[in-house]
């Protein structure tokens, strides 16, 4: 008996559905199934791992004096004049670039004794505990970017949780370190893994596929015969339905194109807020890499004042304790700029670099210079201005080093400026400069007493001082004396 054209249809979709759920019913469960084994083990291999890792960094952060871990002291809430928040954050931790050491490192906060303690490991320093044998690791930060690994590591095109070791593809399962926005990956070589999954998957598909090719052979000679039938009905109909087809095309493309306008128009605004978002990021990280920048700088010019007060007294002034009264001073004097200030710090630290320059013979004879020796020594505030001209440094440092010595009687060197000549920088360096150096050690007299000093700087109020800067300074001073 002829089957009819619907019986056909009917036929043909009912045998080739069922063979298709055979099909993808057996596939799924063993995609499933061999998944699960796998993902399973993978995933209790990385968490023994990760806890590892977590064990190690509460290690540190127990015993912090461990040898080659960097601890540093927080003042005013600072460190190295970089603000804490922006070192840490608003975690208990944070991991990236190194302050006290050169490298990517882990830092945390710790107290003791009241007192706030910054503690900074080398990442490498960690790795030397953490060493489980047939995985790699990494950590990132909250965007995905690889702060360090364990190997050197590039992303795979394939996927993103599939990283290339030195020499082998690796799976990673990503954990948050501590419970922060911080990624540690642990990785076990993928491609093993891989090729078990294959060939399982092979197999059961090629099985699968028998029931699947003898339903459709039995079936092609009953679909050929519906598929010419349809030929000869699309025949039919194309000629009565052609104006009513190009109309509706015509509409599906202009609504196809008001869309896809629409939808570019969705990913230009985001790809622009993602522009947006990631300058502003970089603009911060610039900020924190330059108070970094600062900070080593400061340290520098710090060690080489330090240097160059040894080299020609035989006594070093608290450098700090100068800095420290110059800029109370500065600032009750109505000095706010912060490149101002900024030159006043540096100027007591450099203020005599041009001692550099000047023999020690003449630097540490016990007794009184004569004329020639001291117009040789009056020289080195022009040889300071020109070293720090030469390093294009401030030229408001210039100005304090090379008028550190001007009198306000006008009886000073190199330019004999008087009065309101000299600027209040240079004013604040001198007599700063001055008072220590009365307090301290020389190689041709003994220190004097703070009270004994203030009573000399008074009397020079008016000749080598300006008695507006006098006055600040005492009330500054006496402030020190009583703390």
């Amino acid at each position: 008996m002829e089957k009819s054209i619907g019986d056909l249809k009917k036929y043909s979709k009912r045998a080739v559905a069922a063979v298709w759920i055979n099909y993808i019913v057996w596939t799924v469960i063993a995609i499933v199934l061999i998944s699960s084994i796998y993902t399973k083990s993978v995933r209790d291999r990385a968490t023994m791992a990760k806890e590892n890792f977590e064990s190690i960094l509460q290690m540190i952060s127990v015993n912090p004096e461990l040898p080659g871990v960097f601890i540093e002291p927080v003042e005013d809430g600072t460190v190295r004049g970089i603000e804490l928040e922006r070192l840490i954050g608003d975690q208990n931790f944070s991991i990236g670039e190194g302050i006290l050491c050169e490298e990517t490192s882990f830092k945390f906060l710790k107290k003791e004794n009241d007192k706030g303690y910054l503690v900074e490991v080398p990442i490498k320093f960690i790795e030397k505990f953490f060493n489980v044998p047939k995985i790699i690791w990494y950590i990132a930060d909250e965007n995905g970017k690889i702060l360090y690994s364990s190997t050197p590591l590039v992303l795979s095109e394939s996927s993103k949780d599939v990283l290339k070791g030195s020499d082998h593809f690796y799976q990673f399962t990503t954990f948050n370190i501590l419970g922060s926005d911080y990624v540690l990956g642990i990785g076990e070589q993928w491609i093993n893994s891989l090729m078990f999954l294959l060939v399982s998957l092979g197999i059961i598909i090629f099985i699968s596929y028998l029931p699947l090719a003898l339903t459709i052979s039995k079936i092609a000679a009953e679909t050929n015969e519906i598929q010419n039938d349809q030929k000869e009905l699309s025949k039919v109909l194309e000629n009565r339905d052609r104006k009513v087809i190009v109309h509706y095309k015509e509409h599906i493309k202009l609504l196809t194109a008001i869309k896809s306008c629409s939808s570019e128009r969705k990913k230009l605004l985001n790809e622009l807020g993602k522009l947006r978002e990631g300058l502003e990021k970089c603009k911060k990280k610039i900020e924190l890499e330059r108070e970094i920048a600062r900070a080593h700088f400061k340290k520098l010019l710090t060690a080489l004042g330090q240097e160059i007060e040894e080299r020609s007294h035989s006594v070093t002034p608290d450098i700090k304790t100068m800095v420290e009264v110059a800029l109370l001073t500065a600032q009750e004097l109505g000095v706010q700029d912060e490149e101002e200030l900024e030159a006043i710090e540096f100027g007591v630290i450099l203020h005599d670099i041009g001692m550099i320059e000047i023999p020690e013979s003449i630097l540490h004879k016990p007794g009184i210079l004569t004329e020639n020796e001291r117009a040789i020594v009056e020289k080195h505030p022009l040889i300071g201005a020109r070293l720090v001209s030469q390093l294009s440094l401030s030229p408001l440092l210039e100005d304090i080093i090379k008028h550190h010595h001007e009198r306000y009687n006008g009886q000073g060197y190199p330019d004999g400026l008087s009065g309101d000549h000299i600027s209040t920088r240079a004013k604040v360096v001198n007599l700063v400069d001055t008072y220590f150096a009365i307090i301290s050690k020389r190689f041709h007299r003994a220190q004097y007493p703070k009270k004994e000093a203030l009573r000399i700087i008074e009397s020079e109020k008016g000749k080598s001082f300006d008695p507006k800067v006098v006055e600040v300074f005492k009330r500054v001073i006496s402030k020190s004396i009583e703390s």
